[in-house]
């Protein structure tokens, strides 16, 4: 069985949703405890994940995955900041037990997606290099991006929305809340 059978046997389903006090425990333990794929490697506290639930000018969101096999559960964060034209990602937090499933790959369609529907014409990011983190440091660059600023601490990426090609996963999207509320 290749690689594509193989996750599409899986039967992969995500929930993506804003954060919300019932998710907020295992948003805070995810971010606190992921350290390979954190693409900022900041330490959101329970009270500054808090303030970004009710923060009207972000988008906070938490994704669970679940398959055939087991569920999961909150496996991700990607907080996201609409600033006019520009839909900024200020953090993006994944469970590494999951990676090469195409979950980010799905999220990063999502992420593009929100800027499409919020009249946003680019995308941009930040990695901030930590001693744990460099298995993300080209994160960006698998997916379009362009490095706009480099130095030794950290690097600047932006996408134009209409340069970006989504990727095909074998994930379905489960009930998710609204993402605009």
């Amino acid at each position: 069985m290749s690689g594509d059978e193989y996750l599409k046997s899986l039967d992969m389903r995500v929930v993506v949703g804003r954060f919300d006090a019932f998710h907020l425990p295992r948003i805070v333990q995810l971010i606190q405890h992921a350290h390979r794929f954190n693409l900022t490697a900041h330490r959101y506290t329970e009270a500054e994940c808090e303030a970004l639930m009710s923060d009207p000018g972000v988008l906070p969101l938490y994704v669970k995955l679940s398959d055939r096999l087991e569920d999961h559960g909150l496996i991700g964060i990607v907080v996201l900041s609409p600033k006019g034209e520009e839909l900024l990602i200020l953090d993006w937090v994944m469970n590494e037990g999951v990676l090469d499933r195409g979950v980010e790959q799905y999220l990063m369609n999502v992420v593009v997606g929100q800027a499409q529907s919020r009249g946003c014409t680019r995308v941009s990011g930040e990695y901030i290099r930590a001693a744990e983190n460099g298995m993300v440091s080209d994160f960006f660059a698998q997916f379009g991006f362009t490095m706009i600023g480099d130095d030794p601490d950290h690097s600047l990426w932006v996408l134009p929305v209409s340069a970006y090609e989504p990727v095909e996963t074998w994930i379905q999207l489960g009930e998710s809340a609204a993402l605009t509320e």
